[in-house]
């Protein structure tokens, strides 16, 4: 004989694992009732699964991954504020460029060169053309220097040569070497080829003169006639030299 469970007959138990009542008698109305009410409590105490009765599964993962999220948020944020204020802050280095740049520099470089033969020594001072000479092929377009010198050899010298490639025509005798200082007139220097027949330099003559004309300007222009590139015009930056 069947035990009796709860004073019920096995029969009328739920299974609740499989959601699906057993009725002894399914003609009797009262007892399809009394299993359906039990069968509404019985789902009403089911665990959810939507919604937010998940919160320790896939709730529970987006928390933390929307946490994180804020977190490398707020750190971007500090770390602009910070590049920000550092860019707004004028470091040492700026203020001393911003300080150092008050000054213009020197056109001039000076140089001192001693003879072997008699220990005496060759003084120059040269200064860059702000312009290039322009030549055609196989020439390539160069600058030039203008440069002062005192040596025991030659005494005093003014010349001009090429940094490069180029020929400058001028007879080793003498030639014509127009200049102008600053806004000047222009005026005209004897000028001659090296005694070792370099053609990428000239000098100019009457050199006490045309210093003293260097002294007083800020900017020389000196035109000189090259080889297949016609008269040509330098201009130099002669500000504060200082000589002897």
């Amino acid at each position: 004989m069947s035990r009796l469970v709860d004073g019920r007959h096995p029969a009328r138990i739920l299974h609740p694992a499989r959601w699906e009542p057993t009725l002894s008698n399914q003609n009797d109305p009262a007892e399809v009732e009394r299993l359906r009410a039990r069968l509404a409590q019985l789902e009403a105490k089911k665990p959810s699964k939507s919604g937010w009765g998940f919160s320790g599964g896939f709730f529970g993962c987006f928390g933390v991954l929307a946490a994180i999220i804020i977190l490398i948020v707020v750190l971007m944020g500090i770390g602009r504020c910070s590049r920000d204020v550092a860019s707004t802050t004028p470091s040492n280095d700026a203020s001393n460029a911003v300080a150092g740049s008050s000054a213009p520099a020197d056109p001039w470089v000076y140089n001192s060169t001693t003879d072997a033969m008699n220990d005496a020594k060759t003084k120059t001072a040269c200064t860059t053309s702000t312009n290039q000479i322009n030549q055609s092929f196989p020439y390539h377009n160069v600058s030039a220097e203008l440069c002062i010198r005192h040596s025991p050899r030659s005494g005093l010298d003014a010349y001009v040569t090429l940094d490069g490639d180029g020929q400058i025509l001028c007879g080793i005798e003498s030639c014509s070497v127009p200049v102008r200082f600053d806004k000047g007139s222009m005026q005209h220097f004897p000028g001659a080829g090296a005694r070792d027949n370099s053609s990428n330099i000239i000098f100019i003559n009457r050199t006490e003169a045309f210093l003293n004309g260097v002294k007083k300007s800020s900017a020389t222009v000196v035109e000189v006639t090259m080889f297949q590139n016609g008269s040509q015009a330098l201009t130099f930056n002669t500000a504060s030299l200082k000589w002897p």
